[in-house]
């Protein structure tokens, strides 16, 4: 809570700097609006593109109310600030643009109509078959559905294959998303949702 003081238009003041400059003055607990001084009502900050403006606060204005009401107004910053802060937002967003890739790694890959998992124990154990070729034993093969499949070498090796489809798919759509996004006006609202594989439906 802000106070002007009426006195030489002096802003802003509290309710502890006003008790400090005001030592020989005994106000209640519940603190009133002291005499001289008038309650600033708060308002919001104007919408603005941080990238390229701030907001800076300035002297409060009687709205058509007669009442003291915060006023801010828009600066425009330098093109240094403006190129640190798009470098930022573009580096910032570059990284929730891998963190989606990545997490969709494990988000399973389709072989006809089975989804196997495809989380980093789950890519060694198909690794692991793909070696053993023809010596893949016939067992149930949990998919991501809690079904079971029987595993045999071409199985093995369509899932293999799927799984490295995924993995390019997903690295050519991240860096399509980081070749749009620096080229944007706008990095850091940039929307880099479009594009991904398909993944087994939670």
């Amino acid at each position: 809570m802000a106070y002007i003081k009426l006195s030489d238009s002096s802003y802003p003041h509290t309710e502890r700097s006003i008790r400090l400059n005001n030592p020989q003055t005994s106000y209640p607990a519940s603190f009133p609006t002291p005499e001289g001084y008038e309650w600033v009502f708060p308002a919001p900050q104007p919408t603005h593109d941080p990238l390229t403006q701030s907001v800076r606060e300035i002297a409060p204005a009687l709205s058509a109310l007669n009442k003291y009401e915060q006023r801010w107004e828009l600066v425009a910053l330098d093109a240094e600030t403006i190129a640190a802060n798009q470098a930022t937002a573009k580096s910032v967003k570059w990284e929730a643009i891998k963190a989606t890739r990545d997490a969709r790694k494990s988000g399973g890959a389709l072989v006809g109509t089975k989804w196997f998992h495809t989380d980093a124990d789950s890519r060694i154990q198909q690794l692991g078959l793909v070696l053993m070729g023809a010596s893949v034993p016939a067992v149930p093969w949990k998919t991501l559905d809690g079904t079971f499949t029987t595993m045999s070498q071409t199985l093995a090796g369509q899932i293999f294959a799927a799984v490295a489809a995924l993995d390019m798919a997903l690295f050519a759509n991240a860096e399509a998303h980081r070749t749009a996004m620096e080229a944007s006006a706008n990095p850091d609202q940039y929307d880099f949702s479009a594009g991904w594989p398909d993944h087994f439906p939670i």
